[in-house]
């Protein structure tokens, strides 16, 4: 019991440095630039050299990172609260089915009922395990660890309760497999599903098969019905093989599903490794800068330069924002990754743009040698008023390159909303019910 509490908490530790590590090279930074610029009016502040500075706010920033993560943990790590809205979903499905499991009596005999033992057996197994992996088990801590953070652990809670519903499918009353049938047939009608016309077709026949009155809640044209093949459905085919073709269709669209929001959590993780990578190494750039002693005003000018670009991002950021379905599927935190990323690569980009402009400004004449300016001289703000402008305009230039990120984000949003039974924009319910 002992080690079990001492790895939840090494766990909720890890992951609260792990969720909380993306703001420390900007934390850092602020700190010493602060006490850097501290020394200037100050008198007393002469022994504040840049290397003792860089040192310090380093320290700090460090012990506060320890702090906050700290101070965070149990709701970073916590599987309740690390995605409130995702662990809702979960919880609504896994009582769902842990009640459809109660409902179903295993076979009294292993004759032709063992498929029928196996896969109530399944069901169960992977119902325990999510039982577990939610928090649900009296007199347990609750579940916490690194992957409620990265969120992998939902994504794969979701895969277990899916594999649950799937094997039900070969067990439960025909009424219920078909109503599950025809809710699939919803799913796939406007999907983007590959081979969807294929599988509609075996869904459709598959009910059919099952019982020929459902033929009326297909709701099928006439050259639909012929290309489903479901007018005139083979009897041979069996009760079982049905089920075992529904369940094949029901696992393909949740497979879909699952993938995309894979997809999702994979873009979030690696684009805010991304961006702590790209702070840390800003900072080391900031920290060279410091140790060689920077002129106190080139120090605010390069900070201007860096906020007018991070702002320009952020309203940029902001009006794509509104014109996206804000109301589609949950994105695991993409786009507060997304927002993270702005202010930092634009602010860089603002930067780097004034250098550039200004380098390139004194070569295209090419009247004689080049008169390349001083960085000095780039960045002071009474000889360089253009900077302002230049890193305004290069401060939007990011969100040009993350337009690929964005698009790919959407489709997987797309993608999941498509095969939603309801075919129009997500809710919470409508999620849980069809996921």
């Amino acid at each position: 019991m002992a080690d079990s509490k001492l790895r939840k908490l090494n766990g909720r530790i890890t992951g609260g440095l792990i969720g909380t590590a993306v703001i420390v090279p900007g934390m850092a930074s602020l700190f010493v630039i602060i006490l850097y610029l501290y020394r200037g009016p100050h008198g007393d502040s002469s022994w504040i050299t840049g290397t003792r500075a860089l040192g310090i706010g380093t320290a700090v920033a460090i012990c506060a990172w320890a702090a906050l993560a700290l101070l965070v943990r149990a709701r970073l790590t916590s599987v309740e609260t690390a995605n409130t809205s995702v662990y809702n979903e979960l919880l609504e499905q896994y009582h769902g089915i842990s009640s459809r499991i109660e409902t179903l009596q295993p076979p009294e005999n292993d004759g032709d009922d063992g498929p029928a033992r196996s896969a109530i057996a399944e069901a169960t197994a992977q119902l325990e395990t999510c039982r577990q992996d939610l928090g649900l088990v009296p007199d347990r801590l609750p579940a916490t660890g690194t992957e409620w953070v990265l969120a992998t652990g939902y994504a794969a809670v979701w895969r277990r309760l899916h594999r649950a519903q799937e094997a039900l499918l070969l067990v439960e009353p025909t009424g219920h497999v078909i109503g599950t049938g025809l809710l699939d047939v919803a799913r796939l009608e406007n999907s983007t599903v590959p081979g969807r016309e294929h599988l509609l077709r075996q869904v459709r026949t598959a009910i059919v098969v099952l019982d020929p009155d459902a033929r009326r809640y297909l709701a099928q044209s006439e050259e639909t019905d012929r290309g489903a093949g479901t007018a005139n459905p083979e009897p041979s085919e069996g009760e079982d093989a049905a089920r075992v073709v529904l369940r094949n269709a029901s696992r393909i669209i949740n497979e879909f599903r699952d993938d995309r929001r894979d997809g999702l959590i994979r873009a979030r993780n690696n684009l805010l490794r991304t961006v702590f990578v790209t702070g840390l190494a800003a900072y080391i750039l900031l920290g060279l800068a410091l140790i060689r002693e920077v002129d106190e005003l080139a120090l605010v000018a390069m900070c201007s330069f860096y906020l007018v670009g991070a702002i320009l991002g952020l309203f940029k950021q902001l009006g794509q924002a509104s014109s996206v379905d804000t109301v589609k599927e949950g994105d695991y935190g993409l786009s507060t990754a997304r927002l993270l990323h702005t202010p930092l690569f634009s602010g860089l980009a603002a930067v780097g743009g004034v250098v550039l402009l200004a380098v390139v400004g004194a070569v295209v004449p090419a009247n004689g040698a080049p008169d390349i300016p001083k960085l000095r001289e780039i960045f002071d703000l009474g000889v360089n008023q253009f900077g302002l402008v230049s890193a305004a305009a290069f401060g939007l230039t990011p969100n040009l390159l993350s337009q690929r990120l964005v698009k790919q984000a959407e489709q997987y949003k797309d993608d999941l909303k498509s095969t939603e039974a309801s075919g129009a924009t997500s809710t919470s319910s409508a999620t849980s019910a069809t996921s």
